[in-house]
C-alpha cells in the first residue's frame, strides 16, 4: 500500500481551511493552522505556546478540554473525534 509522508499530512492541516487547534495536556496551544489564522484573526505566533488564548473564557476553554477527554466526544479509543460546537474568541473581539 502506497504510503504518504508524514510532511504531507503537516501542509495538508497547515493549509486546511477548517480551524485547526491542538494544545498539550497543559492547555498550551502546539498547533494552529492557516484556517484558525484566517477565521479567528490571531497570527500562530500571538497563540503558539499560550494557554487558552482563543477561548472567551477558562469555563469554555476547560468545557473543551473535558469533551476531549470523554468517551463520547473525545480520543479515548484514538480512532477518531466526533465534531461538536466550540465557542472561540475572534481577535478583535
Amino acid at each position: 500500500m502506497f504510503k504518504l509522508p508524514s510532511a504531507y499530512f503537516e501542509r495538508l492541516l497547515e493549509s486546511s481551511l477548517d480551524i485547526v487547534i491542538a494544545a498539550d495536556h497543559r492547555g498550551q496551544i502546539i498547533f494552529y493552522n492557516d484556517g484558525a489564522s484566517k477565521t479567528l484573526g490571531y497570527t500562530s505566533e500571538e497563540v503558539r505556546g499560550k494557554r487558552l488564548a482563543v477561548y472567551p473564557s477558562l469555563a469554555e476553554a476547560r468545557r473543551v478540554m473535558d469533551a476531549m477527554r470523554s468517551e463520547e466526544i473525545g480520543m479515548r479509543h484514538r480512532s477518531r473525534m466526533t465534531p461538536w460546537r466550540r465557542t472561540l474568541r475572534h481577535a478583535a473581539g
